[in-house]
């Protein structure tokens, strides 16, 4: 695959990260869409009023979308590059909009019970933000430790040229010298032979 093929592979992730985010935020504001509207009901029925602050447990998924957003932003920036870690950004793209889709679903189904909760007793409002919190903190440990997998494999890298190529650390050693990427070959693969110690 050439440059051109790569690099699209890689904003594939980018995209991926931002969509799946986004079905896992519609899926969640609508879960607790459904429950304070449910509410609501239920108060105009008592005649009570409807409690305005249950748009705030609705609202509670849609967070995950903006996390999507800045996963992709991180992927895209480190995709131009290095468009041969098409696999990582693929990866971390992908695995990564799945966690926060599960992440913003199930704080949807959450947000929902407390809307009912909420919208009962009218008591308990930080007690509820608090369980959103915990589950919005996932991703804060998802995006996080994609940063660390990328680093890490960036690492690795270059540690493997060092290595195989028998240029000791901290000086100077020839690239491979290819038509694509001048640290990998075709194919992804690093080019061992046309790296060697400087004279």
């Amino acid at each position: 695959m050439d440059q051109a093929q790569l690099l699209t592979l890689a904003k594939l992730g980018a995209v991926a990260a931002l969509g799946l985010a986004a079905v896992g935020s519609a899926l969640g504001c609508g879960t607790a869409g459904m429950a304070a509207i449910g509410a609501w009901k239920k108060a105009y029925l008592k005649g009570k009023n409807a409690l305005f602050t249950l748009l705030i447990f609705v609202g509670a998924p849609i967070a995950q979308t903006i996390y999507g957003m800045l996963l992709m932003m991180y992927i895209l920036n480190k995709s131009q590059a290095a468009p041969a870690n098409w696999a990582a950004y693929l990866g971390v793209g992908i695995f990564g909009g799945i966690g926060m889709m599960a992440s913003a679903w199930y704080v949807g189904k959450s947000a929902a019970d407390a809307c009912n909760a909420l919208g009962e007793t009218g008591k308990g409002l930080v007690n509820y933000l608090m369980v959103l919190g915990v589950g919005e903190t996932g991703f804060v440990f998802l995006l996080g430790f994609g940063k660390f997998f990328y680093l890490w494999h960036s690492y690795v890298d270059v540690v493997g040229v060092y290595f195989f190529a028998g240029a000791p650390p901290g000086q100077p050693f020839y690239k491979a010298k290819t038509p694509r990427n001048p640290w990998h070959d075709a194919y992804g693969h690093y080019t061992w032979t046309a790296c060697a110690r400087p004279a």
